[in-house]
């Protein structure tokens, strides 16, 4: 059935759209309050079973009966992270979300748009989320090295509890690969000589030395036990193991060793990486014969760009650019657009098979390249099979992401962050497929 819609002001012809379509726009129209605040949907935390249930009456069909357009859905990217709830963490004290191949993560400022994706980041750590939380978030925040002795009324991991509750649980769930992978942080019970949970300070001046629990369970095993400790070394002071991070001063270390379960970035919307990072990444596509994919995806913002080469300058290998003039130009000079998108890039495709987090995934890009940038994260995406999570608050960003996914718009999906002033700030999300997110960019609702 085909319904018409009034004629714009300004003479415009009458827009001709299906039944579906308008239904989706007179929802959006009844339930949008000025900021597009609608109540928030919560998920169940629940293994992704073999049997999906698609028809109106609740039959269940086998995945080979699954119409064609989800069956390209799956072979498009494969689903990392397909749910996720995150409770007592920074500014949460419970949410619950449904992602996309491709998730964009929007609201207003202090709405929890970095807290998701750091809690998503610490998940894919499992158990070295205590480390990760001390070097890559703590860099990425700004807060810069720590030093055990200031924190003389906690431990240095206290941040990461809602409102510094450290009697509280961090608990961080998620359907992982179709099977439930849980990961919970919490201090150690217990006094210690200076009467702080997991804080130790020795006689003597001896050095100080922290340490929280970390709970791993993925599927239906039984949960593994963590301990992660951070100590400020003295002179002569050393600790061995096969997680042992240093980080000035600080020895950071998780017993029984272990790795991350699953390959994952957080690229911080503050810095990008560093030269030296770059440089890395892109010899390690070169060995693997994908420079040219890089090279493609950044000649979308400089097309003078011909070619990337990699130099050593006083000891430091640099990414250059040749743009056709007498020599090779540090790639730093093309300006934070064309920095971003090789972060973007060379990151995809460094983490075949995992996630990738964007913080303010819009930062030192010119809006009208934002589109060619979607593009080629999307591209990158489907040959890398790695789901995308990018935070924004720019309006032209989410136009940009929904124009670059016009063919695909099964894999892209918003999760709108708010909070409901009627239950005392408490942070929400409200999930929009690939078709609301245009009826709401179409109609001019906030939804940034």
């Amino acid at each position: 059935m085909i319904t018409s819609r009034p004629a714009r002001p300004g003479g415009d012809l009458p827009v001709r759209e299906t039944r579906g379509r308008a239904r989706r726009r007179a929802s959006l129209t009844r339930s949008a309050s000025p900021t597009f605040d609608r109540p928030t949907t919560h998920y169940d935390i629940a293994p992704v079973r073999d049997t999906v249930r698609t028809s109106p009456r609740g039959k269940a069909h086998s995945r080979s009966q699954l119409p064609a357009a989800n069956l390209q859905v799956c072979a498009i990217i494969q689903l990392v992270y397909s749910k996720f709830s995150v409770a007592n963490f920074r500014a949460f004290d419970d949410l619950a979300v449904q992602l996309s191949p491709v998730t964009v993560v929007s609201g207003r400022n202090n709405a929890g748009k970095t807290a998701l994706l750091e809690a998503i980041f610490l998940h894919s750590s499992g158990p070295v989320a205590g480390t990760v939380a001390l070097t890559v978030l703590q860099n990425a925040r700004g807060q810069g090295p720590i030093a055990l002795n200031t924190y003389e009324s906690g431990t240095v991991w206290d941040s990461l509890f809602h409102n510094y509750n450290t009697s509280s649980t961090v608990k961080l769930n998620g359907v992982v690969n179709r099977e439930t992978v849980s990961v919970e942080l919490s201090t150690i019970e217990g006094s210690t000589a200076a009467g702080l949970a997991g804080q130790s300070v020795g006689a003597g001046g001896q050095a100080f030395s922290q340490a929280i629990h970390i709970r791993f369970r993925r599927g239906r095993s039984g949960a593994e036990q963590y301990t992660q400790t951070a100590t400020q070394q003295t002179l002569g002071q050393q600790i061995t193991g096969l997680i042992n991070v240093q980080l000035g001063g600080i020895s950071l270390q998780v017993q029984p060793p272990a790795q991350p379960f699953i390959p994952a970035y957080y690229l911080s919307g503050r810095t990008r990486a560093s030269q030296a990072e770059l440089a890395t990444r892109y010899s390690a596509l070169r060995v693997r014969g994908r420079d040219q994919d890089l090279l493609r995806a950044i000649q979308e913002i400089e097309p003078r760009l011909k070619a990337l080469e990699v130099l050593v300058i006083n000891g430091q290998p640099l990414l250059h650019a040749d743009v056709g003039g007498p020599d090779l130009l540090p790639f730093p000079l093309f300006g934070e657009g064309m920095v971003a998108a090789a972060d973007f890039i060379s990151a995809i495709y460094q983490t075949k098979g995992g996630i990738i987090l964007i913080d303010e995934v819009e930062n030192g890009i010119h809006y009208t390249v934002l589109e060619n940038v979607w593009w080629q994260i999307k591209r990158a995406a489907q040959r890398t099979n790695t789901q995308v999570i990018a935070s924004t608050h720019s309006r032209e960003c989410l136009q940009a992401a929904r124009s670059a996914f016009q063919k695909e718009p099964r894999m892209l999906g918003l999760v709108r962050l708010w909070r409901d002033q009627k239950d005392a700030g408490r942070i929400s999300a409200t999930k929009y497929n690939a078709d609301e997110l245009g009826d709401a960019l179409e109609l001019n609702l906030d939804i940034r």
